[in-house]
This record gives structure tokens, sequence and C-alpha cells, in this order.
């Protein structure tokens, strides 16, 4: 019995720990749209990831514990990969965040999460060329399934006068896609939080420098209730969910917990019709059905 108990044990903290990790993904979406009425989106998403970034500082030093030094130990990045790490925080915390926050100014949280998450899309294309993979017949069909559900899921936001937002959301996939693939190439052995501490703090302050260019780098146009908005979005939705994910890919490897992707876009389509209203078309959820089983089909490939 005991023994039956601890095989089916990590089965639940898997699950468990991907039930929570997507759902406050999905809630970053509806939370980041609320806030966007009184915050520009590069600032917004800068401190965002500043804030996570300082956030996880004591669970790196616990990580750490055992060293002399754990604040070092936890901050030090392994030789010869200093490149590496800035180049990926740029991609895919600056660029990839910044996308999406300018995405979700003027399209609506389920349609940006939608077009955002179809980064396993391209690295089913791209993969074959980076990496030198061959392009199986799985994943050939999930990205022709792939690009007819993002054809769909855009269609009505295009013909509304949204289609800028769509690619920003569909470039910000593609970045994500191109990050994770050079992160596989990279082969950094950097550990995962340390690496997500840099990624945030690297990438917010692209983002922050970014909104300072434009001419407001910051996010005082807040009050009230927005500002424990953003503490949600900082922390539970940014520190906890990465952390969250990171015990996913620990229980149940990477390609078993990539191919429940589609669960972030699924909640954040219930989170917004319940806190937002906002309710999709027929052809806008035939699109993301269509996505769900074409990033099941390249993951499982």
């Amino acid at each position: 019995m005991l023994k039956q108990q601890a095989q089916q044990d990590p089965n639940w903290i898997f699950f468990a720990a991907l039930l929570g990790a997507s759902f406050l993904m999905a809630a970053a979406f509806v939370v980041g749209k609320m806030l966007l009425v009184t915050a520009e989106p590069f600032p917004l998403a800068g401190w965002r990831f500043v804030l996570a970034a300082l956030v996880m500082l004591p669970f790196l030093a616990w990580e750490n514990r055992d060293y002399a030094n754990p604040w070092r130990m936890a901050l030090t990045i392994p030789k010869g990969e200093r490149g590496g790490v800035i180049l990926i925080g740029i991609l895919q915390t600056g660029l990839v965040m910044g996308l999406l926050f300018l995405s979700l100014d003027s399209l609506t949280p389920p349609a940006t999460a939608i077009l955002i998450f179809t980064n396993p899309l391209w690295v089913g294309l791209i993969a074959p060329l980076l990496l030198g993979e061959r392009l199986k017949m799985p994943i050939l069909i999930g990205l022709v399934m792939g690009v007819a559900g993002i054809t769909l899921a855009i269609g009505i936001e295009a013909v509304d006068g949204d289609l800028i937002g769509c690619l920003y959301a569909l470039s910000g996939g593609m970045v994500w896609a191109l990050s994770t693939l050079l992160q596989k190439r990279l082969a950094l052995t950097i550990k995962p939080l340390a690496l997500a501490f840099w990624h945030m703090l690297i990438g917010g302050t692209l983002l922050i420098v970014a909104g300072w260019i434009q001419g407001d780098a910051s996010i005082l146009a807040l009050s009230g209730w927005d500002w424990g908005l953003f503490l949600w979005l900082a922390i539970p939705s940014s520190s906890g969910a990465f952390g969250l994910w990171a015990i996913a890919l620990a229980k149940g490897g990477a390609s078993h917990a990539s191919s429940f992707l589609f669960l972030t876009p699924l909640f954040a389509v219930l989170l917004s019709f319940l806190m937002l209203g906002t309710a999709m078309s027929l052809l806008q959820l035939v699109g993301g059905a269509l996505i769900f089983i074409a990033i099941w089909l390249i993951n499982r490939a």
C-alpha cells in the first residue's frame, strides 16, 4: 500500500503544480489587461519582472543554503554562460513579454493567450532548421492544423481592426520559440531558479529602459486597488507560476508538461469571461481548439 501510494504521489504533485502554474499564468493576462487601463505596457511589464526577480532572491539563497556564501552561489553564472543567459533574458522576458503586453493593450486576454501560446508550433517549424531535427509527420500535421487555427482565431480580431495586436502576439510566440531552442542548443548548466532570476531581472530592466525611451518608465499612475493587482501580477502570477512550473517539469519532464500548455489559454478564456465578461466567437473557439490539438500533436511527436 505504501509503495503504491509513493508511486502515485508524484502524479498528484505533477498535476497540482501544472494546474496551479497554468491558472496563475492565465490570471496574468486578465489582471494585466485591467492594469493597462492606467499603465503603459513596457513599464508595467518591466516593473512586474524586476519585482518578481527580487522576490525570488530568498528562495535562491535557500536553494544554496549548504554553501558558505549562499547569496554569492545563488547569483553566480557558470563560466562561459554569461552571454547566453543575457541573450535568453533579452529574448524570453524582454521581447516576449514586451510583445505580449503590447498585444494585450489592444486584444482581449483570451485572444492574446491563444496567439502567444502558439510557441510550440513555431518550435516544431524552427527545430529542424536550427537543431537539425527531422520534420516528422505528426509535427507537419500539427503545423497545418495550427496555421488553420491561428487563421480562425485572429480572423475576427483582424476584421475589428486589431491586426497589429495579433501580429504582436504571434511575434511574441515566435520569439519565445526561438529563445526555447537557443536555450536547448546552448545547454546552459545554471540552476533553473537562478536562470529565471537573471531572465526576469535582465528582461524587466530592458522593458523599463524601453518605457523610459518612450517617455514613461514609471507605474505611479496606478492607485488604490491597482497596486494590489500589480502585486498579484508580480508575485503569484510571476514568481509563483514559475516555481510551480519548475516543480511540474521536475516531476513530469519537459515533454509531458509541455503537452498541457493549452491549459493556460483555456483558463484565460474562462477567467476573462468571469472577470471581464469577455466572450469569444464560435470561430475563435474552433481556432483555439485546432491550436490546442496541434500543440498536443507536436509535443507528442
